[in-house]
């Protein structure tokens, strides 16, 4: 018995050491701390906001400004749940703070950033799908790629991009907003660096969202902005800081907690290749495609790429999906536009469209390039 127990802790020793060496070398917190020290001076100091999210947010609560609110099961006055797709209407969200300030919006009607003014006809040219890169992270809404390629073409845009999405996600934003709209074209802007995972894990996890593939399946929610609003001022209202323990730091040492999230990571990671919801990811992209042209409409899938790209980690990972997404579109006569592609011929370091030249969001830079591509598009 005791040659047991010695068994055991000498096991529990040596996998705490492998918790200590994980905390410190894989720790993506450490790691971009260890990255910024080597900035210049001048740059960092111009990081003069490091409070977090919801520091700022209830720092600021008495100036009506909110958190994101996206993505929410809420019930109905019948007790009915819906999927909350949009976050609160008509109010200044914050967006994010990737170079040193934070940045916040008016939402339009819906919550999505737009002027409000823009669906007060439903005349659009162009709609944007896609995650927190078309939400507009980490540039003023002027900046951002949308509003760029606005002033490019001298069209009308509507941006009903939000941050943590996915091509699920992104689907059911087509049938519930876009069908409404009917515009002339439509953008399905894919992110390289977690949409094939987001996909994959609501597809498995989420029963409301999966109900899309259906063809007439519909929330209605056009017409449930008042309960979202109101969900979501409740969860707002009920928001506060945990005080941490002194000793949370270590207590999550010996909870293992630095194994147990770098293998949700390396699972992540082997997510990404798997293509294993395929076909519905393609029924998805067919659908979208078909519906536009219904109304006159065309449809374009946009291949951005991320950072990792271009530091070297995951290119070929990358070039994966990408050939497998370009074939399926090419196999459809769907057109794919390969930002990729671009800004390869267009700049010499690809790494200066992200704040300064981290695991970021693009630029105003980034946005820019991005705009001039699209705005190519008859």
């Amino acid at each position: 018995m005791k040659k047991f127990f010695f068994i055991i802790i000498a096991s529990y020793a040596y996998i705490f050491i492998i918790e200590l060496i994980i905390s410190y070398y894989f720790n993506p917190f450490l790691n971009q701390y260890k990255s910024s020290i080597k900035l210049k001076d001048e740059i960092r100091r111009t990081l003069i906001d490091s409070r977090t999210t919801l520091e700022y947010y209830l720092d600021n609560k008495n100036k009506s400004i909110v958190l994101q609110t996206h993505g929410e099961l809420i019930y109905d006055n019948n007790q009915e749940p819906f999927f909350a797709l949009t976050g609160l209407s008509n109010i200044s969200t914050i967006l994010c703070n990737e170079t040193g300030n934070y940045i916040t919006y008016k939402s339009d009607r819906f919550g999505f950033n737009n002027n409000d003014n823009k669906w007060k006809d439903k005349k659009v040219d162009s709609v944007f799908l896609g995650d927190s890169f078309t939400h507009g992270f980490c540039v003023t809404r002027d900046k951002n790629f949308i509003s760029n390629y606005e002033k490019k073409t001298n069209s009308k845009s509507l941006n009903l991009g939000l941050s943590g999405y996915g091509p699920m996600e992104y689907y059911a934003i087509f049938k519930e907003f876009v069908v409404k709209i009917k515009p002339k074209k439509v953008f399905f802007i894919w992110s390289e660096s977690n949409d094939l995972y987001n996909f994959n894990q609501v597809y498995e996890n989420n029963e409301i969202l999966r109900n899309y593939l259906i063809n007439n399946f519909n929330q209605n929610l056009w017409e449930k902005q008042k309960l979202v609003d109101k969900n979501a001022k409740q969860r707002l209202s009920q928001l506060k800081i945990e005080k941490k323990s002194r000793n949370g730091k270590f207590f999550s040492k010996i909870k293992l907690f630095h194994i147990r999230s770098y293998i949700a990571f390396l699972y992540k990671n082997y997510n990404y290749n798997s293509l294993s919801n395929i076909d519905d990811l393609k029924l998805i992209i067919l659908n979208m495609k078909k519906q536009s042209e219904l109304w006159g409409g065309k449809f374009y899938f946009v291949y951005l790429p991320t950072f990792y790209r271009y530091e070297g980690k995951m290119e070929k990972k990358y070039d994966n999906i990408k050939s497998a997404l370009n074939q399926l579109c090419t196999n459809n006569e769907i057109n794919f536009i390969d930002i990729d592609k671009h800004i390869k011929n267009t700049i010499e370091d690809p790494l200066s469209l992200f704040p300064f030249k981290r695991n970021n969001h693009y630029n105003s830079k980034g946005h820019e390039i991005i705009s001039v591509e699209l705005s190519k598009i008859n």
